[in-house]
């Protein structure tokens, strides 16, 4: 069964307290469970008041099966306890995100309101030709590529309306590194122009995300 990746997004509801005991039962619990392969927190360089957990499912039916375990309720709880509104979704991603999770810095964007099949197809191609010119040299501090659809409908903001979303991400040595790629010629010049076509909005930032 294709392995799911869940991406969890929250500010701390309580920014001045010690959330550590909170914050290591969340991950505890998540670790714990055999259907879990890796868990990966950091905040947005951009803006570090936002907090992201990623976890890296073995298969859907491995979180379905945790979500309707007596376990889930109180692991719940406790995620409430230190986040502010946190927001959900989980993706299909065409290729194993380990690389680009454990990469230095990982480049995330989501994009919303996307329209299929169009963004979609653009979307792999760009990815693709990232990870041809990764690999060939043409992309210096480039670790891994990986992209796919969000399973369900999310609005960008809250009290959005929810419509078709997807992701890309891009393992990198640095933050600096992608800037660096992104101004030179190569890869990213040559194909930004696919992910400006049929989609209603994007968000990018980087993480340098942290293994458990």
């Amino acid at each position: 069964m294709a392995e799911v990746t869940e991406f969890i997004t929250y500010t701390l509801k309580h920014p001045d307290d010690d959330s550590s005991v909170a914050f290591d039962s969340v991950v505890s619990t998540l670790t714990s469970l055999s259907g879990v392969t890796a868990v990966h927190h950091g905040t947005r360089i951009e803006d570090p008041a936002i907090h992201l957990i990623i976890v890296s499912w073995s298969s859907h039916d491995a979180f379905t099966d945790f979500a309707a375990s007596e376990s889930y309720t109180p692991w719940l709880a406790n995620l409430k306890t230190l986040a502010a509104s946190p927001a959900f979704y989980q993706a299909h991603l065409d290729r194993s995100p380990a690389q680009v999770l454990d990469a230095p810095c990982t480049e995330i964007m989501v994009a919303y309101g996307i329209e299929k099949p169009e963004f979609t197809e653009n979307l792999k191609l760009f990815s693709d030709r990232m990870t041809e010119g990764g690999k060939a040299g043409a992309l210096k501090g480039w670790h891994a590529s990986s992209q796919g659809e969000v399973t369900t409908p999310i609005a960008r903001d809250a009290g959005g309306t929810p419509g078709d979303a997807a992701l890309l991400l891009i393992g990198w040595d640095s933050k600096a590194a992608h800037e660096a790629a992104k101004a030179a010629p190569g890869p990213i010049r040559d194909n930004i122009d696919l992910l400006r076509k049929a989609v209603d909005s994007v968000i990018m930032f980087h993480s340098i995300l942290k293994k458990q």
